[in-house]
């Protein structure tokens, strides 16, 4: 059996400006708190990451950002205060000189159970969209939230986390509202991203969900490309980017 590699756990912190910090404080449910003066001190920018080490560098299973002045010490404990999580991939392929990519949706629905959450999750959605878009992920990722937005008691009152496999670098910008997801639109308020991998650390929830949404993803684009690859039945326009479009519910 092939043994798994050391991981990390690390919370990275980002100040504005250099801050003396004279404490530090972990929390019965693993959050930690800096304390500048004794008193809570809040970052600009908090980093949670499980990874693990590799000659080119760190290979990040899972991160999530987050703010305020207490954070969790691993990314699975930031779903703690999550309503709903849901895992978005996308595959593209360019057939005949055309674009089309497939998105899936899998819904996570927690529990949470004093110091423990439980995760209740099925397939909910594919989309087709058509067309040579810049950041398919990214468009796909709007697609998926604005659709979200049009419940009103989602928008008001839950709090939702994305869960993707790219863009890794950008998200912790995205949810700090410091830069657009795709073209001019930003992340609205009580939305998150997280990132989890899909090629390694299949022991872990959020991980061994990812995979599942990008091999659905990849099933769902052999599906098109098998019963209408013209695009012939594509007669929606997204709610994004008036984009040719399909609904796929549900999957083969």
């Amino acid at each position: 059996m092939k043994k798994r590699k050391a991981r990390n756990q690390s919370v990275t912190v980002r100040f504005d400006e250099p801050t003396a910090l004279n404490g530090v404080k972990i929390h019965h449910d693993g959050q930690i708190e800096f304390l500048k003066d004794d008193k809570p001190a809040e970052p600009k920018e908090v980093k949670v990451e499980l990874w693990y080490d590799r000659p080119k560098g760190p290979k990040i299973l899972t991160h999530t950002s987050a703010s305020g002045t207490r954070w969790p010490s691993h990314p699975h404990q930031t779903f703690g205060n999550a309503d709903r999580i849901y895992w978005v991939d996308t595959n593209s392929r360019e057939v005949d000189g055309q674009w089309i990519h497939a998105t899936a949706v899998i819904l996570g629905e927690p529990s949470h159970r004093l110091d423990k959450t439980y995760l209740k999750c099925q397939l909910v959605n594919g989309f087709e969209f058509r067309g040579n878009l810049s950041k398919p992920e990214r468009f796909a990722w709007c697609e998926v939230i604005e659709r979200l937005r049009m419940n009103p008691y989602r928008l008001l009152n839950w709090n939702i986390y994305l869960v993707v496999d790219s863009d890794l670098g950008a998200l912790s910008q995205i949810n700090a509202g410091a830069s657009r997801i795709w073209n001019d639109y930003a992340l609205p308020p009580r939305f998150q991203f997280a990132y989890a991998s899909a090629d390694v650390g299949m022991d872990l929830p959020l991980n061994a969900m990812m995979a599942k949404c990008d091999k659905m993803a990849g099933q769902l684009l052999e599906q098109i490309l098998r019963k209408d690859a013209s695009g012939t039945g594509v007669n929606e326009i997204s709610l994004i980017g008036s984009v040719p479009m399909r609904r796929w519910d549900p999957l083969d």
